[in-house]
């Protein structure tokens, strides 16, 4: 682990920078391969902040005028007229005098053709060639030794030498880093999405009895016969499938001999940005990551490190089992055993109806329960107003008794400007004002207000089957619910201080759905740690496979993550910019060197997959000009070059700016 912050971003500095050298030195070893004069070696943009060139040494700004200067006085020494003494003469009267004698003279005074440059904006780095200019396509050199002078398949090389460098590097690098150890989210289920193809899964030649739909608990082992290793294969594997394609997905199941097969067929996922899934999510461990403060469990003293143990004195060693166990419990209050090497900690809790958290169940029966405030955070605006843990938002805005989703849209579409705002506390209604969220957030812990709560305003397009502000005994309604399987349901529910019947018209489909919500945990404020399996070669061969694995596996995720930004469905606001990927690369250089390697080699790939992008300004773009001048037997104008490259300029100039102003408000938000 490396504890210091300071240090785990300077060292995931430092590598980044080395991958920027890894990809330049591509570009750089291709040129020198092929003949090209290679005048500079940059990591960085902008003036030089420190230079290297053989002969001259180690310089604060440029090498370039002292090179040129003696290059000249000693090529032009036996001119009748001396030296030419116009400094901005110097290159073309080096193109005047030849390559043959400018070799001669470098070999005599032992000069390098190349300078090293360190400069002050270290975003990136470049090689420049002689006639080669991103930036301006006109910029051609008639010597042999010119990059445009040179053949399309070697000016190829050096273009794709950058983007091979860093697939290799990636691909080294994540061999130590396997050799050590890297975890992931292990492939066991830890949730499933109502209504998705994974609760919809048929099993094949299965043993008679066996349920439809993947459980909880399942560990997935084999997608369409292919092993799987971790929950990041499982989504790779599922989202490189063709729309509408069967996929068989193997498990094993606790309590079973043998595994399972299941017959899923994936589907778009918003979630997932647009992307294919079966829709289930990775598991957790029953160890405690984090405890909220001012919540239950804080107050209960559960601590992080804890291990929770037991349900109803029932021991557990999974989470599916805490979920079973909870679920079983049938709405009775529960109690959570909290254990480490010192002490135990009860934690009572009262398990909640699934019903009313999912919002297609919710939809069902037409109603949805208020809100109910559970933790109120220091120093926030629902603080200033006055919110108490407790309190049942009775009115924000123009909403009345708000759902969850409700009270989220409301406090969203304000604008930072002034709410009204009353909560229902010991029964009464209290007024408290206005309240003014920032940065789209009121600062409360909430959660649906089942202990007898009113019915609430549900979500703008929804309406609700019950008068807003009537009074629902919700566990109750849940037991009734989940335990019918034919005839009429007949809900009881207050208002005015009157009672009245409900009595919902249900299909069988929505029946079998509803007795399948059971009871869920209620929010506890209480993190746990995810599972996960650590990906390690007992092996150097083992490392080398599963970091040609790895290198695919990410490869095709940049693919796919860039096709569904290119579609819409991945939002620009989720890209990293420079101080984004820094941020990121020093919390995970934190865990210790192997995620340091890890990430640095995530990144190399990155690097090599958008720098072949087919647009302006990067590898992938000078490439499509190469295609097409082989494809028409002459280069594009210079005219359709140059717009090309401002273009380029300008779209990843506004893509820096954006993702860069993204990732600070990010971090000052965090």
């Amino acid at each position: 682990m490396l504890e210091n912050s300071y240090i785990a971003m300077a060292l995931f500095i430092l590598g980044f920078g080395f991958l920027i050298f890894i990809h330049e030195l591509g570009h750089f070893l291709a040129a020198k391969a092929v003949g090209i004069r290679c005048t500079q070696f940059a990591i960085g943009f902008g003036q030089a902040l420190l230079c290297w060139r053989k002969g001259i040494g180690i310089r604060f700004g440029s090498t370039e005028p002292e090179y040129l200067k003696q290059l000249i006085e000693e090529l032009d020494k036996d001119r009748e007229d001396g030296p030419a003494a116009d400094p901005d003469l110097y290159e073309q009267r080096l193109l005047e005098i030849g390559d043959e004698r400018v070799d001669q003279a470098h070999a005599k005074l032992g000069l390098g053709e190349t300078e090293y440059r360190l400069n002050y904006l270290p975003l990136g780095g470049y090689v420049k060639m002689l006639g080669q200019e991103d930036l301006d396509p006109s910029a051609q050199s008639a010597s042999p030794r010119s990059f445009n002078s040179k053949s399309i398949p070697a000016r190829a090389l050096v273009i794709s030498a950058g983007v091979i460098m860093n697939l290799i590097t990636g691909f080294v690098v994540f061999v130590p880093a396997f050799l050590a150890g890297v975890d992931f989210p292990a492939a066991e289920v830890g949730m499933i999405a109502p209504d998705s193809p994974a609760e919809k899964a048929q099993p094949i030649d299965a043993p008679e009895g066996t349920p439809p739909g993947l459980q909880l608990g399942d560990t997935i082992i084999q997608i369409d016969g292919e092993p799987i290793r971790d929950m990041v294969d499982v989504g790779i594997s599922i989202a490189l499938a063709a729309a509408d394609t069967d996929r068989e997905v193997t498990v094993e199941r606790p309590g079973l001999a043998n595994p399972l097969t299941y017959v899923v067929t994936p589907k778009p996922d918003a979630r997932r940005e647009g992307l294919l899934s079966i829709g289930i999510g990775p598991s957790s461990t029953l160890d405690v990551a984090f405890v909220a403060e001012n919540s239950k469990a804080r107050n209960a003293n559960i601590r992080k490190g804890m291990t929770l143990s037991s349900v109803n004195d029932r021991a557990i060693t999974r989470f599916h089992e805490l979920r079973q166990a909870v679920s079983d419990a049938n709405g009775q209050p529960t109690t959570l055993t909290f254990t480490n090497q010192a002490s135990a900690v009860a934690l009572d809790i009262q398990p909640q109806p699934g019903i009313w958290y999912d919002d297609d169940l919710a939809d069902i029966i037409g109603i949805e329960p208020a809100t109910l405030v559970t933790l109120v955070v220091e120093d926030s605006p629902a603080a200033r107003a006055g919110i108490q843990p407790g309190d049942v938002i009775a009115r924000l805005g123009s909403s009345t008794f708000p759902t969850l989703s409700r009270l989220q849209s409301e406090v969203e579409n304000a604008n930072a400007q002034p709410m009204r705002l009353a909560v229902l506390r010991n029964h009464q209604t209290v007024d408290l004002g206005n309240i003014t969220p920032v940065n789209g957030r009121i600062g409360v812990g909430i959660e649906p207000a089942l202990a007898g709560g009113p019915v609430g305003e549900r979500a703008a397009g929804k309406t609700s089957a019950l008068p807003v502000g009537s009074s629902v005994d919700w566990l109750e309604w849940q037991r009734q619910l989940a335990g019918s399987n034919e005839g009429p349901i007949t809900l009881s529910y207050q208002q005015n201080d009157a009672s009245s019947v409900y009595i919902p018209s249900l299909s069988a489909e929505q029946r079998a759905q509803l007795r399948a919500a059971g009871w869920i945990l209620p929010p506890l404020g209480i993190g746990f740690k995810d599972l996960q399996i650590a990906l390690k070669g007992d092996s150097i061969t083992e490392a080398v496979e599963l970091g040609v694995m790895k290198t695919g596996d990410f490869m095709a995720q940049t693919y796919l993550t860039l096709l569904r930004l290119f579609q819409g469905s991945v939002q620009v606001a989720n890209l990293r910019g420079p101080v984004g990927i820094v941020d990121e690369g020093q919390k995970v250089a934190s865990r210790g060197w192997p995620y340091l390697l890890f990430f640095l080699g995530l990144i190399s790939i990155n690097l090599a997959v958008l720098n072949f992008l087919p647009l302006p300004i990067v590898d992938g773009g000078l490439m499509v000009f190469l295609m097409i001048e082989a494809i028409r037997g002459k280069p594009a104008s210079v005219r359709i070059q140059q717009a090309a490259t401002i273009a380029g300029l300008a779209l990843l100039g506004c893509l820096f700016l954006y993702v860069t102003f993204n990732d600070l408000w990010r971090i000052f938000l965090t």
